[in-house]
């Protein structure tokens, strides 16, 4: 996930709760927040990897 589709994540999330976002919006921040949980568990999982091969 890049910086700005960070911000954009934020920013949406933040209209979400806070405003009246439209429909294409709430599609981009699904879309955006699938983004940030596979890049989150992948490096959860590389971390519990490097992890375990270093003991």
């Amino acid at each position: 996930m890049t910086s700005e589709e960070f911000k954009r994540l934020n920013f949406l999330s933040e209209k979400s709760i806070n405003g009246d976002p439209t429909h294409s919006e709430l599609v981009e921040l699904k879309r955006l927040l699938t983004m940030w949980n596979i890049s989150t568990e992948y490096n959860l999982l590389l971390s519990s990897y490097t992890t375990n091969t270093e003991n």
